[in-house]
């Protein structure tokens, strides 16, 4: 093996995913790194997460309830240093380790953030050093639900945080369309009975 093909293999190696959390259906379950790294004498060859407490990171939204179909905006913060890397989903807020439901949609708001997991998660595009970084989340339609944002938080290859998660926020009752629509029914139909 060439000393050139050795060192682009050890630069692969050491930055994981830096375009971002694979897309794959493991991944869109249990938002669990995959970095592996070959030890001599193992067979997986994976790395277990540092299981650090309290964690470093925290989630944050701008508000505790959301009309379906309107934006929450989130932001991913280092409460000491940076990190490098992160997966998040909205998921049931009674238990978050169901990965059977996850709700809603992400809008990055740069392009440091990309979609996956069928728009039900937001994935970092590159890699960097954040303190935090900001995107917005769309409530589903026809739901009434209580959600979490759950993240897994890269600090580097070896050393991620599971199960980081937001306040809960509550989406419930009619969309603000579904309200404008009621109210010009509402008018129409008064209109109707005063012209009888």
């Amino acid at each position: 093996m060439s000393p050139v093909f050795i060192s682009v293999l050890l630069v692969v190696a050491c930055h994981g995913y830096p375009d971002g959390a694979p897309d794959t259906p493991e991944m869109c379950d249990t938002l669990k790194p995959t970095h592996y790294i070959i030890k001599e004498n193992s067979s997986s060859g994976q790395w277990q997460p540092t299981a650090l407490k309290p964690f470093n990171y925290s989630i944050h939204v701008n508000r505790k309830s959301v009309y379906p179909g309107k934006e929450v905006k989130i932001i991913i913060k280092a409460d000491q240093m940076y990190f490098e890397g992160f997966i998040l989903q909205a998921r049931r807020a009674s238990n978050t380790l169901d990965y059977s439901k996850k709700y809603g949609t992400f809008k990055p708001h740069d392009e440091d953030a990309k979609l996956i997991c069928n728009d039900a998660a937001i994935t970092h595009t590159k890699h960097f050093h954040w303190k935090n970084i900001t995107f917005s989340w769309i409530a589903p339609q026809n739901v009434e639900e209580n959600v979490k944002f759950v993240a897994t938080v890269v600090k580097g290859y070896k050393t991620y945080f599971m199960n980081v998660e937001s306040d809960v926020v509550k989406v419930s009752g009619t969309s603000a369309v579904g309200i404008s629509t009621l109210i010009l029914l509402l008018a129409s139909a008064m209109n109707i009975v005063h012209l009888v």
